[in-house]
């Protein structure tokens, strides 16, 4: 952006960086929920009889369910090295 600024001075490089930014993490939101999307699609069970595989469903909860519990562990770890500490 410095290089940016000394050549077309800070007016027109100040709107560039900031689109070329708002652009850059939009691209990575879009990557991050495509590759999200991706890995849990291939849990629901679709026979094409209109019913959705429960099995699926039962793994997303539990994957969910581990991760929210050793967020919470990892929460209260912290927490009690910090009133030690």
């Amino acid at each position: 952006m410095w290089e940016c600024s000394v050549v077309a001075g800070p007016w027109k490089c100040i709107p560039f960086f900031l689109f070329m930014v708002f652009v850059g993490n939009f691209v990575m939101l879009n990557l991050f929920l495509a590759l999200v999307l991706s890995s849990f699609g291939g849990l629901y069970d679709n026979d094409g009889d209109g019913e959705e595989g429960g099995e699926g469903r039962d793994k997303v909860f539990f994957y969910i369910k581990k991760m929210l519990n050793v967020s919470l562990l990892c929460l209260i770890a912290n927490l009690l090295y910090r009133s030690f500490v």
